[in-house]
């Protein structure tokens, strides 16, 4: 019987890597089938050094980042160099597998690299999209490419851009480990992907669990979104004011070229950090599943993107919505209008 052999290629983002390794699982746990994960060095390197499971191997290549993307690099070398060394790994892993005598059956790839369709159509490699946002912002895309231009761009302030590829709808999710989701495969218990460092200082589940159930305010607003010390001090007076526990996820900062970053950090450091590490606890990372499926948490604060709100949806943790862009302003309304979460 022929096994399938997937190449699956994940932009190299902590919203990215998470799903697509858990749908690299589903594939392998399901079919039997053989996926090589391709995605760059630089989030390579940080993926967890968890078990792998049987089926499933790396293909990392250099985009010439290694050291990851930073602020102040230029966005459009850093895409174009992922392009052309990307396009390049991809076609050095198909030639030589065919060559081999085993060769790979279907391409899959998340948003963001519409070139890797190109690559696998030059390969006469079949090609699937994994679309790794709720299925309403698909069918937006899908609408402004087909007759609703005009319409869509009239109504909202946020834009769109140009890179559905396709219009087929498959259900493939939720993507979360089974353990928080259906508990049918209870070694499954985290995505396996964290590009960030957990805090390793602080224990943070052995304190939310010593906590009374429905008490804790959870804080997080991802791998990315970066909010302004006028809108972090608001929140941290917020959880002052509302004086319940609460666990802050606020990332460390990423140097800036040619910066201060001692003087930066100092001028970043929020105006009340003493008082509210009495009442609660901030870390730079955490296990968010592990988080979410507390029964201490009373409430999530979060920016709604996919994954924090398809996590939030699986483990009944009522949320309260501050998106910030791209899909996060729908996820919002989902959860508001629609889920009533």
């Amino acid at each position: 019987m022929l096994q399938h052999r997937f190449l699956l290629v994940a932009y190299p983002a902590q919203g990215h890597i998470n799903p697509s390794l858990q749908f690299a699982k589903r594939l392998i746990n399901t079919t039997g089938a053989h996926v090589t994960f391709i995605t760059s060095l630089s989030a390579h390197h940080r993926i967890g050094n968890g078990s792998i499971p049987d089926g499933l191997t790396y293909a990392p290549f250099s985009d010439g980042y290694d050291n990851r993307f930073k602020p102040g690099d230029n966005i459009d070398h850093y895409l174009s160099e992922l392009l052309r060394h990307g396009a390049q790994a991809i076609t050095d892993l198909v030639v030589s597998s065919a060559n081999e005598g085993h060769p790979y059956t279907c391409l899959v790839y998340t948003i963001l690299l519409p070139w890797a369709a190109d690559v696998a159509l030059e390969l006469h490699l079949p090609n699937v999209l994994l679309w790794i946002q709720p299925a309403t912002v698909f069918d937006i895309y899908y609408y402004y490419f087909n007759g609703y231009k005009d319409l869509i761009r009239d109504n909202t302030s946020s834009g769109t851009n140009d890179a559905l590829p396709c219009s087929i709808e498959l259900p493939v999710g939720p993507l979360i480990p089974t353990t928080f989701l259906d508990s049918k495969d209870a070694s499954d218990k985290s995505f396996g992907g964290d590009l960030l460092q957990k805090s390793k200082d602080s224990p943070y589940l052995e304190w939310l669990n010593l906590k009374p159930e429905g008490s804790v305010i959870y804080v997080s607003f991802g791998s990315i979104c970066v909010l302004e010390k006028a809108q972090m001090e608001e929140i941290a007076k917020g959880l002052l004011d509302c004086g319940r526990p609460f666990l802050w996820v606020i990332r460390d900062k990423v140097d800036k070229k040619g910066e201060d970053n001692e003087v930066k950090e100092k001028e970043e450091m929020l105006s009340c950090r003493e008082e509210l590490e009495e009442l609660g606890k901030i870390v730079p990372w955490c296990s968010q599943v592990e988080v979410l499926s507390s029964l201490s948490l009373g409430c999530f604060v979060t920016h709604c993107g996919w994954n924090s709100s398809l996590e939030s949806l699986a483990s009944g943790v009522p949320v309260l919505a501050f998106p910030q862009w791209m899909n996060q302003g729908t996820n919002a309304k989902l959860i508001e209008d629609a889920w009533k979460t």
